[in-house]
């Protein structure tokens, strides 16, 4: 599983890396001080890391392969003659000196607990719920963009369409409804949407699939929500505090099932909400919901984590947790790594 996929983000990783402590090829490394960016020769300056205690200072270079060392001819320029570290994302082949590979890295752990797994679990809600609030909030800064230039009720058409095309499909759905706007589609009868439906479907690669997974079985739904006033229901039932079973009645579409509707409530509605409403108050209510169907990032980071059963806003945050930290082991930047000094 390749982590980084360019040579800025390992910059970028390195250079917020001061306090890390990782194991590698049975080693256990700690890295003091990455050193100081550089413009001009290797990415960073004077940098200084213990291998098993040892003290190695020297300067370090980033590479996505080992082999760009040699591509890009440092071993033939005199002022990388100072790189005593290379940190790359996957060691293709042998370099001088000592070289912390980030893909063997993500090997040695992957099946393994994060540091963090043995932690309270409080720490680690607590954090989660933290990642869910950054998560949760850029997406209703994005959808108060859009309602700015289309309008509340084709800016939502728009998202819960993106919803509906889940992680495969969902830039295919996002532009069928940009390209084919509500208003437009409210005026269509059902055999005159089908055509366009599969018009769009023919353009695209399908990948073989269970029949409720079908981009044209989701087009089905969309066209039910199309004639179905969704936006008053969504503030009622929030205001009311209506608990899940409300929202599910309330929304009983055809082909709108429990696990597609908490999808939307999830990746839409909530979103939505935090535009109109105070945050606390919106999170709060959707923390008694429960969760989106699990995907593999969740299921990969609860394992890994030693987390049990969470609610809707916590696997949102859990997402962008393992996005933002798990998945490139930036566990030292992370407050659930803070209480444990032992690895």
């Amino acid at each position: 599983m390749r982590i980084f996929s360019s040579e800025d983000e390992i910059q970028m990783f390195w250079e917020s890396s001061s306090g890390l402590k990782l194991f590698y090829d049975e080693r256990e490394i700690y890295i003091a001080f990455p050193g100081l960016k550089s413009k001009i020769g290797p990415d960073f300056k004077n940098a200084i890391v213990f291998i098993d205690g040892i003290k190695i200072e020297g300067d370090v270079e980033c590479h996505l392969k080992a082999s760009d060392w040699f591509e890009h001819r440092h071993h033939q320029n005199p002022e990388f003659s100072s790189v005593r570290i290379h940190v790359v994302g996957e060691e293709d082949v042998k370099l001088p000196g000592f070289v912390i590979s980030l893909d063997r890295i993500s090997k040695l752990n992957e099946g393994k607990k994060f540091f963090c797994a043995g932690l309270n679990e409080s720490i680690k809600r607590e954090e989660i719920l933290h990642f869910a609030q950054i998560r949760l909030l850029r997406k209703s800064q994005r959808h108060k963009e859009r309602i700015g230039d289309v309008g509340e009720e084709q800016a939502m058409w728009e998202f819960i369409s993106e919803a509906l095309g889940y992680e495969r499909y969902k830039n295919f759905m996002l532009n069928f409804a940009r390209k084919y706007p509500l208003e437009l589609v409210k005026r269509m009868d059902k055999g005159s949407f089908d055509k366009i439906a599969d018009d769009e479907l023919k353009k695209i690669k399908i990948r073989p699939c269970r029949p409720r997974n079908h981009p044209k079985f989701r087009f089905c739904t969309l066209y039910e929500i199309s004639k179905f006033d969704f936006l008053s229901p969504i503030r009622e039932l929030f205001e009311k505090k209506s608990d899940f079973k409300a929202w599910k009645n309330s929304f009983s579409l055809t082909g709108l099932g429990e696990g597609r509707l908490k999808t939307i409530i999830a990746n839409v509605f909530i979103p939505y909400l935090l535009n109109y409403y105070e945050k606390d108050e919106v999170l709060s209510y959707f923390s008694s919901f429960p969760p989106e169907e699990e995907n593999r990032i969740i299921k990969y980071s609860k394992k890994s984590l030693n987390l049990g059963k969470l609610n809707m806003v916590e696997a949102q945050g859990l997402i962008e947790l393992f996005l933002v930290r798990c998945s490139k082991f930036l566990c030292y930047a992370c407050k659930c790594f803070v209480g444990d000094n032992k690895l």
